[in-house]
């Protein structure tokens, strides 16, 4: 599995505050977003894209790791991810799992280092699933 999935009952720009809400305990947090809509009008202009943004994630705990055991790895870091409007009022969160890393390297460190971000996404993911569910409930 390449990526963690939630559908949150807010709009893009409301599920990247939860998101950070959610990773910040673990120290990770969204780094920056490119809106999608108008990063790709200005490319291809004849076709309507859904409203959403494209994610970049950090954690310094993971970058930290990977630089000082294993520098070539760093190339494929910060991890990303995707938050895309839904035609039924919910949000649609895609993270890059950090996992999907581990064939780049074979250092023990960096290993753990990407199992621990996975877990912290994971978590933070478990913890959106859970809110929007009694959010979804109470509509």
């Amino acid at each position: 599995m390449y990526s963690v999935t939630v559908d949150l009952p807010c709009s893009s720009a409301e599920a990247i505050e939860l998101i950070n809400d959610a990773l910040s305990a673990s120290g990770m947090r969204v780094a920056g977003d490119v809106n999608v809509q108008s990063f790709m009008r200005h490319r291809q202009s004849s076709r309507e894209w859904a409203p959403g943004q494209t994610l970049t994630l950090h954690s310094p705990a993971l970058m930290q790791t990977i630089h000082h055991h294993d520098p070539d790895v760093a190339a494929l870091l910060p991890c990303r991810g995707l938050v895309r409007e839904l035609d039924n009022g919910l949000s649609r969160v895609m993270l890059c799992e950090p996992m999907g890393l581990v064939t780049a390297t074979r250092e023990p460190e960096v290993i753990d280092a990407l199992a621990a971000a996975s877990a912290a996404l994971q978590q933070a993911v478990d913890d959106l699933k859970l809110a929007a569910a009694g959010a979804l409930a109470g509509r």
